[in-house]
């Protein structure tokens, strides 16, 4: 699968959903052909979640794209959790790392809800990918996983933890078939939810929004950067799996389990190696002193199988030029498993190798090392055998 099946359109190209519904009433601009928060005109819905609803907007005065995100209602926001989530986005803004998604101003529309503008990512969210193309994103979460961990490190070596860590906050933008950018957003909205064992019914949360919540966080507890381990190893199991670690109907059922029940194998659903099967069981650990303790570990299962992927990859590559040069040439295709490779470590999948055959136009044999020393031993004789001739002849 390429970016050809899955096409890199900007979000404000994006139909508004007919499901949803604006959250919010907002005034006309000067000119009346649009609605606007201040100087900001706002355009599609390109997305909503259990707590905001996004739409793709405009900066009139610097002429820029930019995303719109109004928080609900039913989220009860007061002054002082206001205070928390602004205090977290600056400390957010001021790490500057690329893999982090930039908060402009928050403010309040004439309804009274908060909003924020932001810079509009292109790309797909991580939760799309997952629901819609789970091949692709099993494909590319390497490269994924390591962006995303190094913003979660930046942050984590600053004290700032992310505690609503989930593929709704993730951004994706794919360069061909590989990934290009990844972007983590909403830093700080976790001070805007209440305790995530009590959610206003209002919300609405579903079994997958559970998914992500830490056995701590379950137990009503705010949670810490061992929170955001747990959470990226959910990800990570999910991805190397192809399913989740844990199954419920509802959002409480879910919680449950995050509190009880251990997670299967992750070996049960595809082939990988112990050592990283071990660190991903250790992150998803009930209790967070036996977690793994950081971000920075949890990488470091992932970053000897992207060196092997590589490798795997450059081979390939001198493969292909040599089926090139020998265009006459015939192939046999043979599987073997690709050791050290992302589909024979990963997904236990095979990959094929090219081996070539006799064919009309094979290049000439390379002579050993023993029969070029006979033919240069048996040059000299021969010079030296018609030298004495020419000599006995005079």
């Amino acid at each position: 699968m390429s970016s050809a099946d899955f096409p890199q359109a900007s979000p404000a190209a994006r139909s508004r959903s007919s499901s949803a519904t604006p959250a919010v009433s907002v005034t006309r601009d000067a000119a009346g052909d649009g609605l606007s928060l201040g100087d900001v005109r706002l355009g599609p819905l390109i997305g909503a979640g259990i707590s905001s609803e996004v739409f793709a907007g405009e900066n009139v005065t610097a002429n820029k794209p930019c995303a719109v995100k109004i928080f609900r209602r039913e989220l009860a926001i007061t002054p002082v959790t206001r205070g928390r989530f602004q205090h977290a986005v600056a400390r957010a803004a001021r790490l500057e790392h690329p893999a982090v998604g930039e908060v402009f101003r928050c403010g309040y529309t004439p309804e009274g809800l908060l909003y924020t503008t932001s810079a509009l990512c292109p790309g797909y969210s991580l939760r799309e990918l997952l629901r819609q193309h789970l091949a692709l994103a099993r494909r590319i979460c390497l490269p994924l996983l390591r962006q995303l961990g190094h913003a979660l490190g930046a942050a984590h070596a600053q004290q700032l933890p992310h505690l609503r860590l989930h593929p709704g906050n993730v951004m994706v933008r794919l360069v061909g078939d590989e990934v290009g950018d990844v972007k983590l957003l909403d830093f700080g909205v976790c001070q805007l939810h209440p305790p995530l064992n009590e959610p206003p019914t209002a919300l609405r949360l579903s079994a997958e929004d559970g998914l992500w919540v830490s056995p701590e966080q379950a137990k009503g507890e705010v949670g810490d950067l061992r929170s955001d381990v747990y959470a990226l190893s959910v990800l990570l199991y999910t991805l190397v799996a192809g399913q989740a670690p844990f199954r419920a109907e509802t959002y409480a059922g879910m919680l449950e389990r995050q509190l009880g029940e251990p997670p299967p194998p992750p070996s049960r659903s595809a082939q990988l190696a112990p050592e990283l099967e071990a660190t991903i069981l250790r992150g998803l650990e009930k209790d967070p002193r036996r977690r793994v303790p950081s971000v920075e570990a949890l990488l470091s299962a992932i970053d000897p199988l992207t060196t092997s992927t590589g490798r795997h990859q450059m081979r390939a590559k001198r493969q292909q030029a040599a089926r090139r040069t020998l265009s006459t040439g015939e192939y046999r295709l043979a599987e073997a498993r690709g050791e050290g490779s992302l589909s024979g470590t990963w997904t236990g999948a095979r990959h094929v190798a090219v081996s070539a055959i006799a064919t009309t136009e094979q290049p000439a044999p390379r002579r050993s090392r023993r029969a070029r020393v006979l033919g240069v031993a048996a040059t000299l004789a021969l010079g030296l055998l018609a030298f004495g001739l020419l000599r006995w002849c005079r």
